[in-house]
């Protein structure tokens, strides 16, 4: 994935640009993904195993939880209970953990 930005379907019809630096994260609304961004709150259809893909080459977004896919350089704090980001708590689930802490530390030693 060359470009850093991808088009989403916005509330009145059109389609707003969304840059992946300015995504929260990514939930699964079954068939849709609801995006939580800096700018607002955008709604697509896709799933996130599809999304994951994508996003993967990136190197800053993570799957951590069934309905989750953060961008872990917005991760305002990281712990057992869950995650803390744009003043919003998200869980993570067990299998995720070890891969999120490690993948935390490097995508944040990166942006140094």
């Amino acid at each position: 994935m060359n470009q850093q930005f991808c088009f989403v379907k916005d509330q009145n019809g059109g389609f707003a640009k969304i840059y992946f630096e300015d995504i929260l994260f990514i939930k699964s609304l079954g068939n849709y993904l609801q995006f939580v961004t800096t700018k607002g709150t955008f709604v697509a259809l896709g799933t996130l195993a599809a999304l994951e893909t994508e996003l993967g080459d990136l190197g800053f977004f993570a799957r951590v939880h069934k309905s989750y896919i953060v961008n872990l350089v917005r991760i305002d704090h990281l712990s057992s209970d869950g995650i803390l980001l744009g003043g919003q708590s998200l869980p993570v689930g067990a299998k995720y953990m070890e891969s999120i802490k490690r993948d935390f530390v490097f995508a944040n030693l990166l942006k140094l």
